[in-house]
């Protein structure tokens, strides 16, 4: 769902004749969408299941072709030319491919972006409506079946939350994902009285940092507070945060035994 680390001090759209010069890229043979289609194979031969097919959204794909600040400097000084990027990228580059992954999948329901990159407070409320989920929407539609976008963050940073909710639900209908530290500093009880009021299913992310640095206790009691919670709901999914290789096993078995032992809905 991510491209390869380019250099950012040589961007490769700069401009409108950057962006004519693109050439449109195959599926099946440009860059790394054969691995990537590979990796997809691969996985369901090791598993006997599809794996969830997943892209980088036109927002996040643009930030990193144009450069971050320079993509959100255009966005004030040059509003026509980044929507022609996003449109060229939305059409031209990431719907056929996932339109390709729906054909060799047919069993696989969805498509879900990622697009951290469009989260607050990077981009304003008033961005994520011109500049983000309008691509999000014609990706839905151009492609047919179920494609979302639910890793936007930065909830704690919103004038408006109920607005940034529904700004998510507009690019994942259904479902509130939700993650730390931004669960924390506004509390599971306000994610879960918005969720009860849409009958919504919850996603609630629990911290990097504390499962990398915390205690083996620590760890209990955020996963024990978040299914207390959340689990009202009786929609409730737990994620770990960005595991990386110096994650703790036992921070890691601490959070999962969790879920098993208190991770039921009472009926």
């Amino acid at each position: 769902s991510q491209s390869p680390a380019l250099d950012q001090s040589k961007p490769l759209i700069e401009n409108e004749k950057d962006l004519a010069k693109l050439k449109t890229p195959d599926p099946y043979s440009s860059g790394r969408f054969p691995f990537a289609l590979d990796c997809l194979h691969i996985f369901k031969e090791l598993t006997g299941v599809p794996s969830p097919i997943t892209f980088c959204a036109p927002f996040s794909l643009a930030a990193l072709l144009v450069g971050y600040e320079k993509l959100v400097m255009a966005i004030y000084e040059r509003p026509d030319f980044v929507k022609k990027v996003l449109h060229f990228l939305t059409e031209t580059v990431i719907a056929p491919f996932i339109q390709v992954a729906f054909k060799e999948f047919e069993d696989c329901p969805s498509a879900d972006g990622a697009d951290a990159l469009a989260s607050l407070p990077f981009l304003t409320q008033d961005m994520l409506d011109e500049f983000c989920i309008p691509y999000i929407l014609r990706l839905k539609k151009i492609c047919g079946r179920d494609v979302s976008v639910k890793n936007w963050w930065g909830d704690s940073y919103a004038k408006d939350l109920d607005r940034f909710w529904n700004q998510k639900l507009a690019v994942s209908p259904g479902v509130l994902e939700v993650q730390d530290p931004d669960l924390l500093k506004i509390g599971p009880e306000r994610a879960m009285d918005f969720a009860r009021q849409n009958d919504l299913s919850v996603i609630f992310g629990v911290d990097q940092h504390l499962l990398a640095k915390g205690s083996v206790v620590e760890v209990e009691n955020r996963v024990k507070t978040y299914i207390r919670i959340g689990a009202k709901q009786k929609k409730l999914i737990i994620y770990l945060c960005n595991l990386n290789r110096d994650t703790p096993e036992k921070n890691i078995k601490a959070a999962v035994d969790t879920v098993r032992k208190f991770g039921r809905y009472n009926t």
